[in-house]
């Protein structure tokens, strides 16, 4: 009978301690095919205006501008993790050789004009004659 609140315990822990950091999905899965890579970004590309924390390879926070920047070079993919809290946040994964020649420009290409337009976050329009 002691058993079942510690019991109880784990499937909570289990249930809802998620430790922070790891991916909803995994790379492997994204990169199962174009199809899957495609349904991906779509699913988390609408993150680039929201409020996200981003974080380099080795789990550093690094500012959204150098995160969208290394996006652009066809070397990254970005990857969602899970947290404990409310927040959002991605992850920058290295490609392999084998990747980054298979979808590098794919992301790149998809990524650039997120890149172009946060660049005009803050700032006046030119001047039209």
């Amino acid at each position: 009978m002691k058993a079942l609140p510690f019991f109880l315990l784990l499937i909570t822990i289990n249930a809802y301690g998620q430790n922070p950091g790891t991916p909803v999905e995994t790379p492997s899965d994204i990169l199962k095919s174009e199809t899957t890579l495609l349904y991906y970004l779509g699913d988390n590309l609408k993150m680039i205006p929201t409020k996200y924390t981003s974080l380099d390879t080795k789990g550093e926070p690094i500012s959204r501008r150098e995160f969208l920047k290394q996006l652009t070079t066809s070397d990254y993919l970005f990857i969602r993790l899970r947290s404990n809290d409310d927040k959002l946040y991605y992850r920058l994964y290295k490609f392999t050789p084998v990747e980054q020649k298979k979808y590098g420009e794919l992301i790149s290409a998809y990524l650039q004009s997120y890149y172009a337009e946060y660049q005009w976050i803050g700032k006046k329009f030119p001047a039209f004659s």
